[in-house]
């Protein structure tokens, strides 16, 4: 019984940080501009943004629906 804490415990930090939020934007490249939707990740419980995440890659759906990741 003493595991079931710890597990709980594990659980919310790591469900803490998988939530993504939708947001519409647009990508700006040297011939062209998109109008796209982002997908932002952002803290479960305080609803901020994850800026370490995000430092990473970007995700964002083009207009046909497909998911484009950027990376640095």
């Amino acid at each position: 019984m003493k595991i079931f804490p710890l597990l709980i415990v594990i659980v919310l930090m790591i469900a803490n940080k998988i939530e993504a939020k939708k947001i519409g934007g647009k990508v700006i490249f040297i011939n062209d501009t998109l109008d796209v939707i982002f997908k932002i990740p952002i803290y479960i419980f305080s609803k901020e943004i994850n800026f370490e995440k995000l430092q990473y890659k970007i995700k964002y759906f083009d207009s046909t629906g497909d998911l484009v990741v950027i990376k640095p």
